[in-house]
């Protein structure tokens, strides 16, 4: 029924409209607003004898002012603040009463007006978090803000649960409230979301300024766009940009944005804050606290206080001055009071701060000098602690002892000496090892130095939808007393998720790339680990950090890459081989390869089972690859080389490989139905044993295995052997195990048959 009363009373109107020789102004609306006054447009004739009435919302028109109104747009004056009208217009078409009707009434509020200086902390009655029935939560009724269909709206925080996004505390307190941006739907493509303040009467101050401090941790941030009007906000000009995520943790200090406003002296103005992304993502948390109008210091305090560079003695300090050219620097330990430290003077920025005792936490703070007796407030603190002493060559770390700790927890970050350092991502990360719980599809069994102690490596804590990264990097090392330094290490790479690993070197001057592993590189949890051998002649009498950059693919968890036992020493005069490899066997021989340390004879030591090489039958090797031979069908062996450099001038031995000599051929005719010599029964996701002199391909997820009925599936294979009915018989089948590689085809191979 109010539809249909609406649609006749619209359509009378009409009529009337139509009839009268005055028709009434359509279309009213409010078109700038001030604390004071409201501006008012519609249809019709720029020129004319307009009458336009207005009165408080809810209190009727009966005994409304009449003002009489030649031109359009008209401003209605001397208004309420923060107060809503009901507004009508009439038109007067000629001399005496032909008046119109009075227009649909339209409505507009007038603003909020505060004089500076002022201080808005978010905090107080008219700020509250969402809650259950209110998801936006309330704002001040002089602040204005998007809300639905907006997906993205600015809300009082901090929020119940802080991740990937935001900040932890508010800038005032620690544990007050700030505005931030939250996520209300989905975006998609480009979306802004605005809060605009109520007006700043500027006159009370001169050389006024805005301030305010920022909290912007998230990936997906990309822009805050603070704008100023000067007509109620109607338009806006931008007057700064912060572009990016500007924390690495939702922990991390807020800072500060200063906004010169001098070119807006003496007038009334309004700030918006833009949150803006073009692109979809849910880590764009922008937060902003303690926004302030105030007057501008004599002396403005410098800003941006950051880290140049750090040494063990000494750290250089840059920052963004005030308008000064003489600064001073106060530094102290960590937490002291400002006024307890010790005060320096800089004439130049960026500054250096000298006399610093080595692996020791300082804060520092500075402030302009702009004259005699005219400073600036303190800027900071910055905090930072100077790297430790260079440790002098020779050097050695197995990241065993109380130092390296994996920590309590599952995926727990742990801790490290603190004069090696680490890059600490959410998802990937370096740590010591070994961890509380070992995955069964990556990483090693045990340590390298006693099979039961301390390792580092890399820690996949989470999906990632692109390549991942992260650094690990030692302690400064003195390479002076060595004449031809070398580099040592073990590596354990097991994972189908392991992308690299790659060793840099910096002797101050950047990391340069020495050394690169590529994918994993053993097959199993208990394989052996890796020596890695990096030759440092380049760098002898340099003190240069090393740096381990392991890097996992997008597709899983299996990326943990271990490194253990490092040492930096004295190269010996004769290297020793390193990646031997089993290329070939025979009945009773074999061919192997391996890189060799740069001589160009090389010996055999090997034996049954497993062997000490120094006890091992040595045997001189003149090419590379190697044959042995005079060996034992179906036996065992273990074999090292190393090199020959000269007379009485050998290498250490190599890491060994182990690997079994084909059987000598059975004789045909030829028969095998699985059913002894060797074959016993695997289950569901075990493949039993084959004959010794049989082979099959192993490490994928599609295997041979030996079964007697068919309780591997029920959906596939005999329920019997082919002999007896009651006998054995070969297999192919899935297992299902993490970190085996996919496979489509099973393989095995039979015996010699002559």
């Amino acid at each position: 029924m109010k539809n249909i009363y609406f649609a006749l009373l619209g359509l009378f109107l009409a009529i009337n409209a139509s009839a009268q020789p005055c028709p009434f102004p359509t279309n009213v609306s409010v078109t700038q607003r001030s604390a004071s006054t409201l501006e008012i447009d519609w249809n019709g004739s720029p020129t004319g004898n307009y009458q336009v009435r207005y009165t408080i919302t809810g209190t009727g028109f009966a005994g409304a002012p009449i003002i009489n109104a030649t031109s359009k747009p008209f401003t209605i004056t001397g208004l309420n603040q923060n107060t809503t009208y009901d507004i009508q217009v009439r038109d007067s078409c000629g001399p005496g009463n032909n008046f119109s009707f009075w227009s649909v009434t339209a409505n507009g509020t007038t603003l909020c007006e505060v004089n500076a200086p002022f201080l808005t902390n978010f905090d107080g009655a008219a700020w509250n978090l969402p809650t259950f029935g209110n998801q936006n939560g309330t704002i001040n009724v002089c602040w204005n803000r998007d809300l639905a269909p907006n997906p993205r709206v600015w809300r009082v925080g901090p929020p119940g649960f802080v991740f990937n996004s935001g900040a932890a505390n508010d800038h005032t307190t620690g544990n007050g409230q700030y505005m931030f941006v939250d996520n209300a739907g989905f975006t998609f493509g480009s979306a802004s979301t605005d809060l605009e303040s109520p007006i700043y009467n500027l006159n009370p101050i001169s050389n006024p300024q805005l301030v305010f401090w920022y909290h912007m941790f998230g990936a997906d941030i990309e822009d805050l766009n603070v704008y100023i009007s000067t007509d109620g906000g109607s338009t806006y000009t931008l007057e700064t940009t912060i572009s990016g995520q500007q924390q690495t943790s939702s922990t991390d200090a807020w800072k500060e944005r200063v906004v010169d406003l001098s070119a807006y002296a003496n007038q009334r103005i309004r700030i918006k804050f833009e949150a803006f992304e073009s692109t979809a993502g849910f880590n764009n948390a922008i937060c902003i606290d303690d926004v302030q109008l105030r007057a501008a210091p004599s002396c403005p305090r410098p800003q941006s206080l950051n880290l140049v560079s750090l040494g063990s003695t000494s750290a250089t300090v840059g920052f963004t001055s005030g308008g000064a050219s003489n600064w001073n620097l106060q530094i102290g330990p960590t937490g002291f009071t400002l006024g307890s430290g010790t005060i320096s003077n800089s004439s130049v920025n960026p500054a250096t701060l000298s006399g610093l005792t080595p692996n020791t936490t300082y804060d520092v703070y500075v402030r302009d000098s702009c004259g005699p007796g005219d400073v600036s407030v303190w800027e900071g603190p910055l905090t930072f602690t100077t790297a430790c002493a260079p440790l002098v060559a020779p050097f050695t770390e197995n990241f065993d002892g109380s130092t390296f700790n994996p920590g309590p927890g599952f995926n727990d970050q742990g801790t490290i000496n603190n004069c090696w350092s680490r890059s600490l991502g959410n998802n990937y990360f370096w740590k010591a090892g070994p961890p509380t719980f070992t995955p069964t599809n990556t990483g090693p069994s045990g340590d390298n130095t006693s099979g039961n102690g301390g390792y580092m490596f890399t820690e996949s804590n989470g999906f990632s939808s692109q390549i991942e990264t992260d650094d690990l990097e030692s302690p400064l090392i003195d390479l002076s007393p060595l004449t031809a330094p070398e580099l040592t290490f073990f590596t354990h790479m097991f994972g189908a998720d392991i992308s690299a690993l790659r060793v840099y070197v910096d002797a101050g001057s950047g990391y340069v790339l020495v050394n690169t592993q590529t994918g994993q590189q053993q097959n199993s949890k208990t394989a052996s680990w890796k020596e890695v051998i990096v030759d440092l002649s380049a760098y002898a009498n340099d003190t240069v950090r090393i740096k381990w950059e392991g890097e996992r693919s997008a597709t899983g968890f299996a990326g943990d890459i271990a490194i253990d036992d490092v040492s930096i020493a004295e190269a010996p005069s004769c290297p020793k081989p390193q990646n031997l490899a089993v290329n070939g066997v025979g009945t009773n021989s074999a061919t192997l390869s391996w890189t060799s340390g740069g001589a160009t004879n090389w010996q055999f030591s090997f034996g049954v089972g497993t062997i000490n090489p120094a006890n091992g039958t040595i045997v001189p090797v003149n090419s590379n690859p190697g044959t042995l031979s005079g060996l034992s069908p179906n036996t065992s062996y273990q074999v090292y080389v190393r090199d020959s450099c000269g007379p009485g001038n050998v290498s250490a031995w190599s890491a060994p490989v182990t690997f079994t000599t084909r059987c000598l051929p059975a004789s045909a005719p030829y028969t095998q139905n699985f059913d002894a010599s060797g074959f016993t029964l695997g289950n569901f996701n075990t493949l039993g044993n084959f004959n010794a002199c049989y082979t099959r391909l192993a490490g994928s997820n599609y295997e041979w295995s030996v079964a007697d009925d068919d309780n591997f599936s029920t959906f596939t294979g005999p329920s019997a052997d082919h002999t007896t009915g009651s006998g054995q018989y070969l297999l192919s089948t899935n297992l299902f195990s993490g970190g085996l590689t996919q496979s489509s085809e099973a393989i095995f191979s039979t015996e010699l048959i002559d």
